[in-house]
């Protein structure tokens, strides 16, 4: 991609943002294509104005201050990518949910090598075990002849637990 197609994308990515910051609420969705992508951003950004009128002790139940102004801000965004036919994006990000339920991947898929950047899940059936985890992190599937060739370097999601059964 060219310096000019740059500072383009650039340039309308900082128009949709201004556009955004001048309305108290505004929904979203932009698409960019290129030679080698196509990247679609869709989402919301809300503002809202509260003021405190009433008893002290049920708004400090709610979290608010009598005849104080507040303001509550919010943002959300999916993305969903292709680029160089072989990879592709997709991203929920929400700054009102918690840390674990935002994602972003990135998917490798060629003929012989296939990979995952981000959010996966790696699970297997052995004779006496199933298991199924949900990492973050890098795995790369090497595919020839009939074989798989799998790495993983990631981080373990949630909290591990085994159990042991004797009988």
């Amino acid at each position: 991609m060219d310096y000019k197609r740059r500072i383009t994308i650039l340039r309308e990515i900082c128009f949709t943002l201004i556009a955004i910051a001048l309305l108290s609420f505004a929904a979203f969705s932009v698409t960019e294509t290129g030679e080698n992508f196509k990247l679609t951003l869709t989402g919301s950004k809300t503002w809202s104005l509260s003021y405190g009128i009433g008893d002290a002790s049920g708004l400090a139940r709610a979290g608010a201050s009598p005849y104080q102004l507040s303001l509550d801000q919010s943002l959300a965004v999916d993305i969903v990518g292709e680029a160089l036919s072989v990879l592709t994006i997709s991203a929920h990000f929400n700054d009102k949910e918690p840390a674990s339920m935002q994602t972003l991947t990135i998917n490798l898929d060629t003929d012989h090598l296939k990979g995952v950047l981000g959010d996966f899940s790696l699970t297997g059936q052995q004779a006496f075990a199933v298991y199924n985890k949900k990492l973050k992190g890098l795995r790369l599937d090497y595919l020839r002849d009939g074989t798989t060739l799998t790495g993983v370097v990631s981080q373990i999601e949630g909290i591990s637990e085994s159990q042991t059964f004797i009988g």
